[in-house]
């Protein structure tokens, strides 16, 4: 697995995480809780740019190491 598929991973399971927390603070009613799933929402968009950038870098990498050889 590279590190894309990795933090293509994080990403979805940071969102699952912020789903949770999303529905928890929706329970108790926590504005806390409803803020923090919202920036752990915002970091798992930025783990899937990150991944998609990196997925763009190894096909590039891969494309030079092709012209070389």
């Amino acid at each position: 697995m590279d590190i894309s598929q990795k933090l293509k991973k994080l990403s979805k399971n940071m969102q699952e995480i912020s789903r949770e927390l999303t529905s928890l603070s929706l329970e108790t009613n926590s504005p806390y809780i409803k803020e923090k799933a919202a920036e752990l929402y915002g970091s798992s968009l930025i783990a899937l740019e990150w991944a998609k950038a990196t997925t763009k870098v190894l096909k590039a990498k891969e494309a030079i190491n092709e012209y070389r050889a």
